[in-house]
């Protein structure tokens, strides 16, 4: 992945980036980013307990709707894994973005002082 952009910081400590605009800190980027990954968390919990409750099901429930009911799931559960997985991208990528905002920053205030 490659990110590059102009970045300049206002008077109110903000970020603002050449062709956009980062109104966050770092530290306000890590936290969103941490929020995120829990969300990412609770989903993967979701998914787990809906294979555990299909598990029990089939245990309980035989015959062609239940088939079809396992199918059914079993088709759809890409798709919450998919969505899962993205929520995870928006995290790492949250963290990298805080990560490369606060080294251009250093950068930035390290050539000011040579």
């Amino acid at each position: 992945m490659q990110f590059i952009a102009y970045i300049n910081i206002n008077e109110r400590s903000e970020y603002i980036v050449a062709s956009g605009q980062i109104r966050m800190t770092p530290e306000s980027m890590r936290s969103r980013a941490a929020e995120y990954s829990a969300e990412g968390q609770k989903l993967q919990e979701i998914i787990n307990k809906m294979d555990t409750l299909l598990s029990q099901l089939q245990s309980e429930w035989e015959g062609s709707a239940s088939e079809s009911y396992a199918q059914r799931y079993t088709e759809l559960k890409p798709g919450f894994v998919k969505a899962r997985e993205l929520i995870e991208e928006i995290s790492t990528a949250l963290k990298s973005t805080a990560n490369i905002v606060e080294e251009t920053d250093t950068n930035i205030a390290n050539q000011f002082k040579a």
